[in-house]
């Protein structure tokens, strides 16, 4: 597997600032945020273009170079291995700037042939492929914020019917004034903190980051005597057609998806010991998946441990399903539960147990992990211990 995070810019720092209960936003620096209500983010540090190079560019490649090299693939391996990946914005943070020349009162042509090219999410693959011989089959999946839990349980689907032996599969996304200026626009920051399933929650925040896994059939990952992490077992894909932002309160739809993605599997509702929840922190999100848990689970809800990582890194966007399906394998491999950060007060709304500081899970099997964007897609992903 391969981090990138407001908390850590690889899997073990992003793991260890999860643990610590890291805030990772910080004022916005990237572009002028003034106009905004909102003002900070999850911004990464240590995320610099380089020349010729986008933003999200750099960070796809950094995430893949680190699940290689954890996986123990072969260039061989690596080269021939399809590419699965979900984005909302690809480097559209270069797209702004070649925009804003281009509209300049003397704008420098060469600047702006430059930009106009890195941008497209075309060319982070293509980047991937000049620079790391990725040569394999390459899927986008921009499905809202469903994107990067979509290429996994795509790529997991592939491999479990036998096509395709292995896969890279994951999400990235950078941020960017376009997103940032939608969400303001519908209003869906908080200007304090995010905390998801609050009572007094009042929205979200946008972070950036990017999570690849190496993804592999069993018979061939213990051929080759490979560390197996987790395993996926089952992918839940629902349209919820309600309403262009918002899903119908009745968290049906959702709620649906984690039923098929435990169907596959074959796994009972009572055998799930945690959900990583998607869990923005707005008032509407959080309230219809809370619903929707308790669809599911019924009265075995409150023995559901449920947390969201969102309060710590922010919605990540396309990466979010990724990032988050990581730390769920995390969860299940190393028996430990992440925090949702700066909960005054739970919500009576929701029925589960809603995980507030890093627990110890010593019995923990089976997790979901939920991603519910826009548009209505619902992707729910079921990971296992390795036995």
């Amino acid at each position: 597997m391969g981090l990138m995070t407001p908390v850590g810019a690889t899997v073990p720092e992003t793991r260890s600032g999860i643990q610590k209960a890291v805030d990772g936003f910080s004022p916005i620096t990237l572009f002028n945020a003034s106009r905004y209500r909102c003002k900070k983010g999850g911004q990464i540090a240590e995320l610099v273009a380089e020349p010729g190079r986008s933003r999200a560019s750099c960070m796809i490649e950094k995430v893949v170079r680190e699940a290689f090299q954890q996986a123990g693939w072969s260039e061989e391996m690596s080269a021939a291995a399809p590419v699965c990946l979900g984005t909302t914005n690809g480097g559209m943070f270069e797209g702004e700037q070649f925009f804003r020349e281009l509209h300049a009162e003397c704008p420098r042509e060469d600047f702006s042939r430059l930009s106009s090219g890195i941008y497209p999410i075309s060319r982070q693959l293509q980047d991937l492929e000049w620079n790391l011989n990725l040569m394999g089959r390459k899927i986008i999946f921009s499905n809202a914020c469903a994107s990067g839990a979509n290429s996994i349980g795509h790529a997991f689907h592939m491999i479990h019917d036998g096509v395709w032996d292995r896969a890279i599969a994951g999400g990235y996304d950078a941020l960017c004034e376009l997103s940032f200026a939608g969400f303001d626009s519908l209003r869906s920051f908080t200007t304090t903190q995010c905390r998801p399933f609050s009572k007094n929650r009042n929205g979200l925040l946008l972070g950036e980051g990017a999570g690849v896994m190496c993804l592999e059939s069993e018979s061939s990952a213990r051929k080759r005597g490979a560390t197996l992490i987790a395993e996926v077992l089952g992918y839940g894909a629902t349209t919820d057609t309600y309403h262009h932002t918002q899903h119908n309160p009745n968290g049906k739809i959702a709620a649906r998806s984690m039923s098929l993605a435990m169907d596959e599997g074959r796994i009972a509702a009572s055998d799930i010991g945690y959900i990583n929840a998607h869990g923005t922190g707005t008032l509407i999100n959080d309230s219809m998946e809370a619903t929707a848990v308790e669809v599911v689970f019924g009265a075995d809800a409150a023995s559901v441990r449920v947390s969201s990582n969102k309060a710590a890194i922010g919605h990540l966007l396309g990466a979010a399903g990724s990032v988050e399906a990581i730390l769920t394998a995390l969860s299940v491999s190393e028996k430990w539960i992440s925090p949702t950060l700066h909960v005054d007060e739970v919500d009576p709304i929701c029925k589960f147990r809603l995980v507030q500081a890093t627990e110890e899970a010593p019995h923990l099997r089976y997790a979901l992990t939920n991603s519910f964007g826009f548009g209505g897609a619902c992707a729910s992903l079921l990971l296992g211990a390795v036995p």
